[in-house]
């Protein structure tokens, strides 16, 4: 069977020029970018109408840990929603997968924004690198002038202003087993870390406090991950793998 001409292939949108529509209706336009405050029921229902993948402009802004399945398990019950929060529930909007991306890439530069804020000397100047990278090809992707801390911040909370407090969670939680400096590794202080993610619970409807939460949550599943017998695993794996 001969391939189709892809000259000749025109069935809509590549999935880039859907992207870029997205955040464009995402942003705005220069003029509406000016009145994002004044005009969040506007983002909202732009948010809500947009559609595409965010995959390809930022598969590279975070990270995950690998976990233990039972470090997994305990993130997995602390993200339920629980009975007080059963009527806040009831009713949101789950976010689709593009969505979801679309959130995780705007958290991740803000984390990276607020950390390069509160660093000097040359880590500094290469986390500003970094963040004017990310910032760009968000900015590149929307195609409507220059997007800025304030606009994204403005974005995401919208985005994520109807999910579940499950989701909403579950979020926070990637944000902060991420690297927000991903592929690039720089040091980062702990304190700084953690201020710019309690913003991003800010922004997201929770308290400042539920960082502390997730992270005493992460130390312990550091500490699970790090006291696994990896050797025994792999002779346990290797032996599963002969007995197949």
């Amino acid at each position: 069977m001969t391939p189709p001409d892809p000259a000749t292939k025109s069935d809509g949108p590549t999935q880039r020029e859907g992207l870029r529509l997205r955040l464009r209706e995402l942003a705005g336009s220069e003029e509406e970018g000016n009145l994002l405050e004044s005009g969040r029921g506007d983002l909202v229902n732009r948010l809500k109408k947009a559609s595409g993948s965010a995959a390809e402009g930022t598969r590279k802004v975070s990270a995950r840990l690998p976990l233990p399945v039972a470090a997994q398990r305990r993130l997995h019950i602390q993200s339920e929603p629980t009975p007080d929060t059963a009527d806040h529930v009831a009713g949101d909007q789950a976010p689709d997968d593009e969505t979801w991306t679309l959130a995780l890439s705007i958290g991740t530069y803000l984390v990276a924004a607020s950390i390069a804020s509160l660093t000097t000397g040359d880590r500094c100047v290469k986390m500003k690198r970094v963040v004017d990278k990310l910032r760009s090809s968000l900015t590149q992707l929307a195609a409507e002038g220059e997007l800025g801390s304030s606009e994204l911040e403005a974005i995401f909370a919208n985005l994520v202003s109807e999910w579940p407090e499950a989701d909403r969670i579950r979020l926070l939680i990637d944000l902060n087993f991420g690297e927000p400096f991903f592929p690039y590794s720089l040091k980062v202080k702990p304190a700084d870390f953690e201020q710019a993610l309690r913003s991003i619970a800010t922004l997201s409807g929770f308290g400042r406090d539920v960082i502390g939460e997730i992270q005493a949550t992460r130390a312990s599943a550091q500490r699970a991950h790090s006291s696994m017998n990896w050797v025994k695993i792999g002779v346990t794996v290797q032996g599963s793998d002969l007995l197949v």
